[in-house]
This record gives structure tokens, C-alpha cells and sequence, in this order.
């Protein structure tokens, strides 16, 4: 079977930490069909750990390629505009779209209100799934969560039958990093700053807490007011960090703080697992069903709760201990090879293989 990866990006050597997941699916592709990817954003052909990448100029350019290669399926990694509107109506190929993540929902959730949220998700995002003539050659939607899932139903005209959930795998380079945990004046990392990452309550939350707050992702000048007249050590990474500064950045770390308002997968809540940090996270939307029992659970929109939440961990030293143990566990639901198992079983039962 000849198969077509489109992305707009692909994992090399300078951002494959964004995007390890992509990656090491492909490569379970090539061992068993004859696969290409095309990028829609790389300068030239190349191919990264046996796979082939195809760098396409424009969306016409694509197409071309397409058509030369002649596969068999189309699987879109996230659903890009341009993918949506220049690429899928211009084939009959049956296709299958990975949708991660909640961002576009987010955005507009965050900008302006569910509403708006709603109107963007059906006029973009998933503009293809509730379009009856594209629906025809959508073989399956593969979700990173149930909670998102439930939200596809209800947004699209999709079948819920072709709605799959399978979860994104964790690179296996995080591995368990011992640490004493420092109940003086713990560490506490934060992975992004845009606003569904929920800073503005986080900052506040920690007023009262001696702690050093790292911060990777770019702060506003907002925020960094807030630290100031929180009287909140900051530390602020706003650049963008490879995978092994990442790695670096959770050793260091006595607590991840992961408290968002919105989510659609949580893979800092699975890393910081695998690592061996406890986590403060969210009680809404993927996050219970990425952290399970392994996470500690506040309100996110309650300064006071994520306030009570850190203490919790910083304090409790057996609850502490009990979640960080969880936390093995529960990666272990994420690894590489049990996600390629369930994409296998997947294809196996479209009738792919």
C-alpha cells in the first residue's frame, strides 16, 4: 500500500522535540507500506531517520506530488487551513485526519467567547468534517482524547463510528530522574504561556509560597507585573528550547504546574511522570483523563484551590510520594510501543494492511 503524510511541518534535527510523535509513527508506516511525506513548510527535500520528506512550495505543488505518487491513502497530520480548502477537495483518495490537540477551539475560546469558539470550529477546523461531499472519502478522524472526541460529535456532522481516540505517545527519552524533593523552596515548572496555559491565576496563587517559578514560552508584560507585585521568583526561558533543555529543565524541577482552563491531550502531565515530578493539574476538559491518578487536582479558576493544590504537595509528603509513583504508571500508558500497537490494531481493522 502506498500511503501520503501531509503536514505543514516534519520533526528534524532542530524541532523534533515538538512533534517526536508524528515521527516515530511514520516510521512504523515505511516498515510496512511504501510512504512519503510532503512538508509544506521545509526548504528542500531531505529524509530523517529513513524517512522520505517531500518539500512542497504551495499547496498546487502538493497536489502535483499527489498525483505522481498515486498512494493509496492520505493520512493529514493536524488540519491546517490550507490543507482543508486546496488539498482534500481536489482528491478522491480516501483520507484519514489526526486532529491534536484543542488549539483552534482555544484560541477563540480565549479571544473572545464559546460562542465564537463554536462559529470557528465549524467554519475551520473541522470545516471538512461537517462538508457531506468530503465526509464521502473521510475513512477516520483519530482524536488525542475522549474529552475532544465528545466535542467533535457535537460540533460536526461526523459519525461518531469514525471517530477513533488514541492518545500521543511519550518520547523515550524522558526517564526517571531522581531528585530530592526541595519542600523549602521547591521549583516549579511551567510549560507555556499562552492564555489557556492559565498564568494569570498561577502567579497569583503562589504569592504567599516560597518557590522559584520557571517559565518556558514567552511572558507578557502583564504577567511579568504580576510577578513582581505577587513578589514571585521568576525565571523566564523565552525561547525556544531543544528537547534536551527541556529534559534539563524537569530534573531541575521539584513540581510541574499545569493548571490550564483548557486542554485538548496534556503531554507535560505524562513527561513530568515519566520524569519523576508531581503535578499540579487541572480538574476539566483532557486533563483528568491524561494525568489519571497521578496528578493533583485543582480548580483552575480558583486562585485560592490552586493555592490549597501546591501546598498540598509541598507539605504532604507521603501524598506527595504516592502521585510520583502513580506517575511512573501512568506513562507507561504512553509509551511508543503501546501506541504503535493500538495504531496498528487501528489500521489493521480498516483494512489497511
Amino acid at each position: 500500500m502506498k500511503i501520503i503524510v501531509i503536514d505543514n511541518d516534519y520533526p528534524n534535527e532542530q524541532n523534533l522535540y515538538g512533534d517526536v510523535f508524528v515521527h516515530i509513527r511514520v516510521k512504523e508506516y515505511i516498515k510496512i507500506h511504501d510512504c512519503l511525506v510532503i512538508s509544506l513548510t521545509a526548504k528542500k527535500n531531505f529524509e530523517y531517520e529513513g524517512v522520505p520528506v517531500r518539500a512542497c512550495k504551495s499547496t498546487a505543488e502538493a497536489n502535483e506530488t499527489i498525483d505522481k505518487f498515486k498512494p493509496d491513502e492520505i493520512l493529514v497530520h493536524f488540519v491546517f487551513k490550507n490543507i482543508i480548502e486546496e488539498i482534500i477537495p481536489k482528491t478522491r483518495i480516501p483520507y484519514v485526519i489526526w486532529v491534536h490537540g484543542y488549539e483552534a477551539l482555544g484560541w477563540y475560546r480565549r479571544l473572545f467567547n464559546y460562542a465564537a469558539g463554536y462559529f470557528f470550529t465549524r467554519s475551520f477546523v473541522y470545516m471538512v468534517l461537517a462538508n457531506g461531499k468530503q465526509l464521502k472519502s473521510l475513512k477516520s478522524l483519530i482524536h488525542d482524547s475522549n474529552s475532544t472526541k465528545q466535542d467533535i460529535i457535537r460540533l460536526t456532522n461526523c459519525d461518531p463510528a469514525k471517530i477513533h481516540v488514541i492518545y500521543v505517545c511519550i518520547n523515550n527519552s524522558f526517564k526517571k530522574s531522581a531528585k530530592s524533593f526541595n519542600a523549602d523552596e521547591p521549583i516549579i515548572l511551567q510549560l507555556g504561556t499562552a492564555a489557556n496555559k492559565n498564568i494569570k491565576r498561577l502567579i497569583p496563587a503562589l504569592k504567599n509560597i516560597k518557590c522559584k517559578l520557571v517559565i518556558i514560552g514567552k511572558l507578557s508584560d502583564e504577567n511579568r507585573k504580576l510577578l513582581k507585585d505577587n513578589n514571585v521568583e521568576g525565571e523566564i526561558h523565552d525561547y525556544r528550547l531543544s528537547e534536551e533543555e527541556v529534559i534539563e529543565q524537569y530534573s531541575k524541577s521539584d513540581i510541574l504546574s499545569f493548571v490550564s482552563t483548557l486542554e485538548g491531550f496534556g503531554m507535560p502531565i505524562i513527561e513530568a511522570n515519566a520524569i519523576g515530578r508531581v503535578v499540579v493539574t487541572g480538574n476539566i476538559t483532557s486533563m483528568p483523563e491524561v494525568a489519571g491518578n497521578a496528578a493533583h487536582y485543582v480548580d483552575p479558576f480558583s486562585i485560592q484551590d490552586i493555592n490549597n493544590g501546591f501546598l498540598k504537595v509541598i507539605n504532604d509528603h507521603n501524598y506527595r510520594e504516592a502521585l510520583i509513583e502513580k506517575g511512573y504508571e501512568n506513562s507507561a500508558r504512553f509509551s511508543p510501543k503501546t501506541i504503535a500497537h493500538q495504531y496498528a490494531a487501528l489500521y489493521y481493522k480498516m483494512g489497511l494492511q
